[in-house]
């Protein structure tokens, strides 16, 4: 009858601790520590990105609250052309309407 090999375990204790010490020592390898320097330097730049984001939508807010205010004004500044208009109506009748007072009043 042929006997089974049998495990070593005291061997196995022993590739068992060496593998653990060895996973151990995975965070000093540089691309690790680059890895999380990359990582944090990457969560750095979305904040920043994030942050000019809501800059850029303030600013967007502020030129259309200008660009209502221009329309407004513009629509202001037709509405004094109009006036203007009238006024320099009603002061040409003045002037006809004084100069014929003062022919009336030259005739008599």
């Amino acid at each position: 009858m042929n006997a089974l090999q049998q495990p070593d375990f005291q061997q196995l204790t022993q590739c068992l601790a060496g593998a653990a010490n060895q996973i151990s020592l995975v965070p000093n390898l540089p691309a690790v520590n680059d890895g999380q320097a990359i990582l944090a330097q990457l969560g750095h730049i979305t904040q920043q990105l994030a942050n000019q984001g809501q800059q850029i939508t303030t600013v967007l807010d502020a030129v259309a609250t200008l660009q209502a205010d221009v329309t407004t004004l513009k629509a202001d500044v037709t509405t004094l052309k109009a006036d203007v208009a009238i006024l320099k109506t009603d002061v040409n009748m003045l002037r006809g309407d004084i100069a014929s007072i003062n022919t009336r009043l030259d005739a008599r």
